[in-house]
């Protein structure tokens, strides 16, 4: 659908890769999506999509370890200053990182395609792209 000249995007999918069926992750992967760092996470068996720097000192998160919270919160922890954020709501999970927060990306895992939501598509993502 367009509108006044530019294609209004509600939540779109973009495929960044592969699924290893049955592998958990054990560090994240860093993928660069319509102008976005992200770092993609399997924890058990459950996908995260977040932002891929850490909001206190840009720490790279795909390289923190995963974590129980208080045995059910799912968590990155940064590999910089030990900062612990959750994966599912990206709330920092205890002061002074409670201030901070994640951004979260929509993603799902179809026919094997690992996909990441957004609401809106860059220019850089839209060119070469036929509506």
């Amino acid at each position: 659908r367009r509108v006044h000249g530019a294609v209004e995007v509600r939540t779109t999918f973009t495929a960044t890769g592969r699924t290893r069926q049955g592998k958990e992750l054990k560090t994240g992967r860093r993928v660069r999506l319509n102008g976005e760092e992200i770092a993609i996470f399997l924890y058990r068996t459950e996908w995260f999509a977040v932002s891929a720097d850490c909001p206190h000192a840009g720490g790279p998160l795909e390289l923190g370890d995963l974590e129980d919270f208080d045995d059910h919160e799912p968590c990155v922890v940064c590999p910089f200053h030990m900062w612990r954020f959750s994966l599912r709501s990206g709330s920092g999970l205890h002061p002074p990182t409670n201030e901070l927060k994640l951004r979260r990306f929509p993603i799902r895992v179809r026919n094997d395609a690992v996909e990441i939501g957004f609401g809106h598509l860059s220019r850089e993502t839209l060119e070469g792209a036929d509506f």
